[in-house]
């Protein structure tokens, strides 16, 4: 799917005018029937930031902010639990440091389920 011209991007970018996106991923992670938007994004030189943007069904919602790894971001979805809402990974690093973490969106907020060596890629 095409960032630019995508309306959970747009909605992203108008409240965050000048966070540059790097990678991202669609998928519906809490399971309305929607698909949302992961971004993660750069905030300034290596300091970068991750949030979703959820489709409500005619309008949209961004998560509250996690620190993000500075480069060779991934993210990757995964149902860990066999039950909705869809879990994901985020894996990246910073210099030789290399974190991961499990996200979930839990009514709203994107939540650490699980990270391991995130604050040294993250920082």
């Amino acid at each position: 799917m095409i960032l630019q011209g995508n309306h959970l991007y747009r909605y992203f970018a108008m409240s965050n005018r000048g966070k540059e996106p790097i990678v991202w991923a669609f998928h519906d992670l809490d399971n309305n029937g929607y698909v949302d938007l992961i971004i993660i994004y750069r905030i300034t030189g290596e300091k970068n930031g991750m949030s979703v943007v959820l489709d409500k069904g005619g309008s949209c919602a961004v998560t509250n902010e996690v620190p993000a790894p500075a480069t060779n971001q991934v993210i990757k979805l995964r149902d860990i639990d066999s039950a909705p809402p869809m879990e994901f990974i985020v894996q990246g690093m910073k210099g030789t440091y290399i974190g991961y973490a499990i996200y979930r969106i839990v009514n709203g907020t994107l939540v650490d389920l699980f990270s391991e060596g995130m604050e040294g890629c993250c920082g």
